[in-house]
């Protein structure tokens, strides 16, 4: 057989074997890639993450049944298999150079141990049975320098701004050319006064002769500057096509430049094979992110091809009409789990909503909630949920704007300044009103009693965060007024006429207001007739009637005291008397 059968057979056997993993550009001389998944030494592979951030580093382990597939770029000379090798490049996000290389070197060897022999297959075969155990992987370990990609992100920040800026520049010239013709819309005074008033042209032709007038000319002034307008317009569309163009095909790029990057080629490369395309990245965050996603897209096409027995109604049903929870992968039908999450969510268990598995803690993320409720109900659940997220974190709270209402974040030490990322908004956290950084917030006087009662009954946290929001200095003078406030109140009375507050110390009960010298009574509150004040007192039908001072009210505990008084004063009474009896019969005694 020819090269040429042998090359077309070789591809159309590969399609049968390899229908998804195979991309065919050409049958004669075969060229294509192979994007092959290779088998693991396990069932599982453990992945090693470890993440430097500001000089700390942070591990943590994932496994994954599923790696990303490398991929195999070849491309047949005319004389293969017979005389000559296909001419290969390699390519792996999670491989690295080093190891690469190693691969190439292998693939050589097969060749060489195959010679004259069809040999895509074998190293098809090779790259998805025999990779993984033949470069004893076992573990991978990725690490993520973050310092990295954030310095990263701010240059593509800087690239972001520039095509924004040439782009907003296009649309200005794009605006320029649309506007209405300028010659067509002037009068024919201003003609007149144009730089072409004075001027006319005469054209020959043929057979005829033209003169071109001011307004001509004016014409094709305004139809230059339109052309001008359009090649530079079309300039900048140009650059920015070339910019924003996807390259050509990355399977034709590589394969152009096969011939060069072949076996035996001649440029120098020290650290890895001149075949290898360097794909792999120990500081991508994206890296990690390619790898579990595959190996997710993977589980679930398997898990929609298999029979599953529900865990809740214990039904036998097809995968694709069962949900899978991640990362635990317990299943259970569409119509169990739908009815778990609206029932919980209606009663407002939101913080239950874990997998329906007894023994598993994992929570439920919000993009499977969403798939399987109705949308009120997807609604209702972000509610509760922003509210239990504002009561367990303490940096959280509420947007004061009616019409916001969206979830602020204190943003200083001393958190006591909050911003609302929804509508920008900087507001004190302790007035909700525009932030005004060390000036004392501003409060009504029937909230200063609430502050004062805090104050005076709360703990030692509570004082602390009340002095620093109005200092302890102001506290203080609260407190006193309060005090001042409350004794004035029980100590005194309005006066009935102007308001005056009065206190009694001692006298009658006819008082007189030292504002507006109005008599009243202290019992009854009511003004006296000016003449005759105390007729009050006289008068039978008045609630006062003989009582303009005040009377003596004893209880039990007086009459006590007043007979343990009595019965003091007595006997001090006759032992003093006792005594000066006895002075006296003794002096009598002595002189007789």
């Amino acid at each position: 057989m020819s090269d040429k059968e042998r090359q077309t057979d070789e591809i159309e056997a590969l399609k049968w074997i390899y229908p998804q993993e195979l991309t065919v550009v050409s049958e004669y001389p075969s060229s294509g890639s192979f994007k092959i998944s290779p088998t693991l030494v396990e069932d599982e592979l453990p992945i090693k993450i470890v993440t430097q951030l500001n000089g700390t580093s942070e591990e943590r382990i994932i496994k994954v049944k599923y790696l990303p597939p490398l991929e195999l770029f070849f491309k047949s000379p005319e004389n293969y298999p017979s005389r000559s090798e296909p001419l290969f490049m390699l390519s792996c996000m999670w491989l690295s150079a080093d190891q690469l290389t190693k691969v190439c070197h292998q693939l050589d060897n097969l060749w060489d141990s195959s010679y004259n022999s069809e040999i895509l297959f074998i190293w098809a075969s090779f790259l998805k049975e025999d990779l993984c155990s033949w470069l004893q992987i076992k573990e991978l370990c990725i690490s993520l320098n973050m310092d990295s990609v954030l310095a990263a992100s701010s240059d593509r920040t800087l690239l972001k701004d520039s095509i924004n800026k040439k782009n907003l520049k296009l649309k200005e010239l794009k605006n320029k050319r649309n506007e209405p013709d300028v010659a067509n819309q002037r009068s024919s005074s201003k003609l007149k006064k144009s730089k072409h008033h004075k001027r006319t042209r005469m054209q020959c032709g043929e057979d005829n002769f033209k003169y071109e007038t001011p307004k001509d000319l004016e014409k094709k002034d305004a139809a230059m500057d339109k052309r001008k307008v359009d090649d530079e317009c079309s300039m900048l569309k140009n650059e920015k096509d070339v910019a924003e163009k996807e390259p050509v095909s990355r399977i034709d790029h590589i394969l152009e430049a096969l011939p060069v990057y072949g076996r035996r080629s001649r440029i120098p490369c020290p650290d890895f094979d001149s075949r290898v395309v360097p794909n792999f990245s120990e500081s991508t965050p994206g890296l990690v992110n390619s790898i579990t996603e595959y190996n997710d897209r993977r589980l679930d096409g398997e898990f929609r091809s298999q029979m599953i027995a529900c865990q809740i109604c214990f039904d036998q049903k097809l995968g694709a009409a069962c949900v899978c929870v991640k990362p635990c992968r317990h299943a259970f039908c569409k119509s169990c789990f739908s009815e778990y999450l609206t029932v919980n969510i209606k009663e407002s268990q939101v913080q239950k909503l874990n997998c329906l598995d007894p023994n598993c803690d994992t929570v439920l993320s919000a993009q499977q909630i969403k798939l399987h409720v109705d949308e009120p109900t997807f609604e209702k659940y972000l509610k509760f949920s922003r509210k239990m997220m504002v009561q367990n974190d303490s940096n959280l709270l509420y947007c004061p704007r009616k019409f916001c209402q969206g979830i602020a974040r204190l943003c200083d030490k001393g958190k006591d300044m909050g911003f609302c990322e929804q509508c920008s908004y900087y507001f004190c956290a302790f007035c909700k009103r525009s932030y005004h950084g060390i000036e004392m917030c501003k409060i009504k006087s029937d909230e200063i009693l609430k502050v004062i009662e805090e104050y005076q009954t709360g703990g030692p946290v509570k004082k602390a965060e009340l002095e620093r929001r109005f200092t302890k200095q102001q506290l203080i003078r609260w407190v006193e007024e309060d005090l001042t406030e409350k004794l004035i109140k029980k100590s005194s009375k309005p006066c009935p006429n102007c308001g005056a507050l009065i206190e009694k110390n001692h006298g009658c009960n006819k008082m007189l207001c030292f504002n507006c010298n109005i008599p009243f009574c202290w019992l009854c509150n009511t003004c006296l007739s000016a003449a005759m004040p105390y007729a009050h007192y006289q008068n039978r039908e008045s609630p006062c009637y003989e009582q303009l001072f005040p009377r003596y009210e004893e209880d039990e505990d007086d009459e006590d005291f007043f007979f343990e008084d009595l019965e003091d004063d007595l006997d001090d009474f006759e032992i003093y008397y006792l005594n000066d009896a006895l002075d006296y019969y003794s002096e009598d005694y002595d002189s007789d």
